[in-house]
């Protein structure tokens, strides 16, 4: 299989040791990337603990290799995903820029971007958001590692871009080998038996491309991607030319859900419901394709230089297909405002850099990965130095040092709704269009369907159960501010006015 080798004078001259984080190295040092990216995935649904207490998931959920993973590594008990849904979590982690900046606010439509918008249900119309999503003008986390010798190779969901227009194709980014990423967002199916297609048949939309040698087989889409995945390290190694950048996002464990058979008996007599069942035998699925990626990282020598980086992109889907899972200790889950939407699990793991089994408590967010990585590889600033960044390159926290200080707030912006008519009916469950801005370990959420605000202390309140804005309105009303102020400087996007077409008002709060 083709790996495109960049490796020459301009390359070389990308990669320089510049000032900021002590992970910089010279060029023949630089390490290799992993980034394991699980869609869907909830802060919970392992058997790694990162909230203050063991939950009934973590006696559930079988994933030795996580944990494994976590005793090699960093956990991060405050991870935060960019949106409680894909694409604009996964395009923030590409740019480093926040998706009210980028305006990818939503979610890709595979069928393309005219949202319907039903006036019994809707109160407001969807923003004049980027429907199209990235495009081969965005300077991104592959295409600066390509360019500074790196081999950038994609494999699962992708996620980036309208079907029809490039950012639907990975390789127009920066990627220079795509196995499997399209403009989906979800798989047609898991099973080889059925192509990885919804029909069973080839040429459906939602058809998984890159693993035809799978179809027809009784090869889970997991265990076909963890295959490609380790035959691209072991053709890497035998090169032995360039470090690599491997974003290895699967399609799990997003709908449909449907059982991974090899790791179906484990669940099978447990007297749970069928789609909890199904849910865990996935996660385990995962879990295993982790497993089988760390160990091809050391059958070729290296995990010694790899930073292996295992995230996922919003919450736990809890309102869909059963649910499979839940949150708890958190509240809400995919789609929601809450936290259970957004915060997710986070474990560093470089050898030699990372304390074992180590675990911190900062808040970080997808948009720091864009920084983090790039410094961590010794890539000067100069190749993106005129990009508008919103993360921050959190690789002190790697070592055990104090990050650099945000120059502005964590915001999240979703102004857009999200579920069907009777979901967003239950006002409690959270999937109203939103921001919210997270100052200290107060969080507000902003309400734009009813102009109204939500004050929570998670480190009283970890499960936003005691709304403070009452109690506390001067504080509710200075982080409103702050949030409106903030959304402002990034260029966001408001949901529009049914009777106007016109954008509502940002945060505000009182009068």
């Amino acid at each position: 299989m083709l790996i495109g080798m960049r490796i020459g004078a301009i390359a070389a001259a990308c990669v320089v040791v510049c000032g900021g984080s002590n992970l910089l190295r010279a060029a023949e040092e630089r390490p290799n990337v992993v980034v394991f990216l699980v869609d869907d995935w909830g802060w919970t649904s392992t058997s790694c603990v990162l909230s203050p207490e063991r939950m009934g998931n973590h006696e559930w959920f079988h994933t030795p290799n996580m944990e494994r993973l976590a005793a090699s590594g960093m956990s991060f008990s405050q991870a935060y995903a960019a949106s409680p849904v894909c694409s604009p979590t996964r395009t923030s982690l590409l740019t480093g820029k926040n998706p009210a900046r980028t305006g990818i606010t939503t979610w890709i439509n595979a069928r393309g971007p005219d949202a319907k918008t039903k006036a019994a249900d809707e109160r407001l119309l969807v923003p004049r958001w980027n429907t199209v999503g990235l495009t081969p003008e965005d300077v991104t986390l592959p295409g600066v590692l390509r360019g500074a010798g790196y081999a950038t190779w994609h494999l699962g969901k992708a996620h980036f871009g309208l079907k029809g227009h490039a950012g639907a194709d990975p390789t127009r980014l920066g990627f220079d080998v795509n196995v499997g990423g399209s403009h989906t967002g979800g798989p047609g199916s898991y099973q080889g038996k059925r192509r990885y297609s919804r029909t069973g048949k080839d040429g459906h939309e939602y058809q998984v491309r890159g693993v035809e040698e799978f179809y027809g087989t009784e090869t889970h889409l997991t265990d076909a991607l963890t295959v490609k995945a380790c035959e691209l390290v072991r053709e890497a190694e035998e090169r032995d030319e360039q470090p690599f950048f491997m974003h290895f996002a699967h399609y799990g464990v997003h709908t449909p859900i449907q059982p991974h058979a090899r790791f179906m008996e484990r669940y099978a007599e447990s007297g749970r419901s069928k789609p909890q069942q199904e849910f865990a035998s996935m996660v385990e699925g995962i879990d295993a394709s982790l497993g089988a990626v760390l160990d091809v990282l050391v059958e070729t020598g290296e995990l010694e230089n790899t930073i292996v980086i295992l995230y996922s992109d919003n919450g736990g889907l809890e309102a869909h297909s059963g649910p499979p899972t839940d949150n708890l200790p958190l509240r809400g889950g995919k789609g929601t405002c809450f936290e259970g939407g957004v915060r997710v699990p986070l474990i560093v793991s470089w050898p030699g850099h990372t304390e074992a089994g180590s675990v911190c408590a900062t808040p970080v967010i997808s948009d720091d990965f864009f920084p983090t990585i790039l410094s961590a590889c010794g890539v000067s600033e100069n190749a993106w130095e005129s990009v508008a960044l919103d993360g921050v390159d959190f690789g002190p926290l790697l070592e055990g040092e104090e990050m650099t200080p945000r120059g502005s707030d964590m915001v999240w912006h979703f102004p857009h709704y999200w579920g069907w008519p009777g979901l967003r009916a239950k006002e409690s469950f959270g999937v109203m269009p939103f921001s919210s801005i997270r100052v200290g370990d107060h969080r507000l959420i902003y309400d734009y369907d009813r102009e109204s605000v939500q004050l929570y202390d998670l480190a009283s309140d970890l499960g936003e159960r005691h709304d403070l804005a009452a109690e506390e309105p001067e504080l509710a009303r200075e982080l409103c501010d702050r949030l409106a102020a903030r959304l402002k400087e990034l260029g966001a996007q408001t949901p529009r006015s049914r009777e106007t077409g016109e954008s509502v008002a940002l945060p505000h709060c009182g009068e």
